[in-house]
């Protein structure tokens, strides 16, 4: 099946860059709002890693890809913040499985970690030894870009005339990309559309999100993460909405806000993450798939999304998750028309990771909750103090 495959896939990389074991997945949940870190800029989330940006410039990062570049050696857990690198002139901060992208005023683009798939736009020379595909010291990839995005084997980055482009090279899913005859052709970054404000990503499907507002979508979509109406797969970029200001992407489902407010789903809702009430508890029945654009919420101005979380962000500050969601019993008021739940106000940015998530409050405090199994909350504190 070309769900599971793709699982493996992902699986593969992360074992390969040392950012997860063969072990079973460490389980330690944090069933509520935890501060973690104060003069929070920006956050960056994935599987059991996070980074954040603060005002100063310094970059910190917890949890196992951080313990990876910081080059420590034994079982024992990074759980708390460490400084990656500290540095003037970053504006923004992305992750995938295993690789980070920061981006600085200048528009240049600098990465760090796992180049396995091509995903940092770097081409690589020594097909074989693939040790040197980790990048363990920051480089420079990309230049004249203002927006970054990453996932587990690919990057985007949207340059300064509106062109995107992305890196990385998987045989199911190059997101527009024209075939590549070999490994080598397959790397460097690829321009697959012009145009475009944003970009988001999910495990293996991007929305892109057109000046004109019209939203264009490629890549699996076996959950309907692409709102098309059907099962089948997009090799090209197709046209799914107009009328929108932003897009969001989680794992195998799909957001998009539209300049009303409203906030629109599609693909996975199994556990209720696209924001709808769960039809079957049954987890193989494709009914609580969304397999059409469906409206599932209002007001909102941002959503992020990881596997079972969603997060919207409402221009009143507040913040909502989906009653149904793993997060909906920490709900402190229920919305009358919508299955949504508030959990927090006074909110300027939302992150979520795999089954995790942080609010970025207008004073700078950055609050996590959920899965913790790899420390990836940090709510340890920081490392020395």
């Amino acid at each position: 099946m070309k769900m599971k495959r793709a699982v493996v896939f992902v699986m593969m990389m992360l074992v390969g860059v040392g950012v997860v074991s063969g072990d079973e997945w460490k389980r330690e949940w944090v069933g509520e709002w935890v501060k973690v870190m104060e003069g929070v800029r920006e956050v960056a989330a994935d599987w059991i890693s996070s980074v954040v940006l603060k005002e100063d410039g310094s970059l910190w990062g917890v949890g196992r890809l951080a313990k990876r570049l910081m080059r420590r050696e034994g079982e024992e857990e990074l759980r708390k913040w460490v400084k990656i690198r500290e540095w003037g002139g970053v504006e923004d901060v992305a992750m995938g499985g295993g690789h980070i992208l920061v981006l600085k005023g200048d528009g240049t683009v600098w990465g760090i970690g796992s180049n396995t798939y091509g995903q940092l736009g770097l081409v690589e020379e020594d097909r074989w030894d693939r040790e040197k595909w980790v990048r363990m010291e920051w480089v420079k990839v990309a230049e004249g870009v203002v927006k970054i995005a990453a996932c587990a084997m690919h990057s985007f980055v949207i340059k300064e005339d509106g062109s995107l482009w992305v890196g990385g090279w998987e045989e199911d899913t190059d997101f527009g990309v024209e075939p590549a005859m070999n490994w080598k052709e397959g790397m460097g970054w690829k321009k697959v559309m012009e145009g475009v404000v944003d970009v988001a990503t999910g495990e293996s499907h991007a929305l892109a999100l057109k000046a004109d507002g019209s939203v264009w979508v490629v890549g699996t979509n076996f959950a309907g993460q692409l709102g098309v109406g059907e099962r089948r797969w997009r090799e090209e970029w197709t046209k799914v909405m107009e009328g929108a200001k932003a897009v969001g992407a989680g794992k195998w489902h799909s957001f998009v806000i539209k300049e009303d407010g409203s906030l629109w789903g599609a693909g996975d809702n199994r556990v209720g993450q696209v924001g709808l009430r769960v039809k079957e508890k049954d987890y193989v029945r494709s009914e609580d798939y969304v397999w059409r654009w469906t409206k599932v919420f209002e007001g909102v101005k941002e959503v992020s999304s990881g596997y079972a979380v969603t997060l919207a962000l409402k221009e009143d500050g507040s913040v909502w998750v989906p009653e149904e969601t793993v997060l909906g019993k920490v709900g402190r008021e229920r919305d009358p028309e919508y299955p949504w739940v508030k959990v927090m106000e006074g909110v300027k940015a939302v992150e979520t990771g795999e089954l995790y998530a942080f609010v970025l409050k207008e004073d700078g405090s950055l609050w996590g909750i959920g899965e913790n199994g790899y420390g990836q909350l940090g709510i340890e504190g920081v490392e020395g103090e």
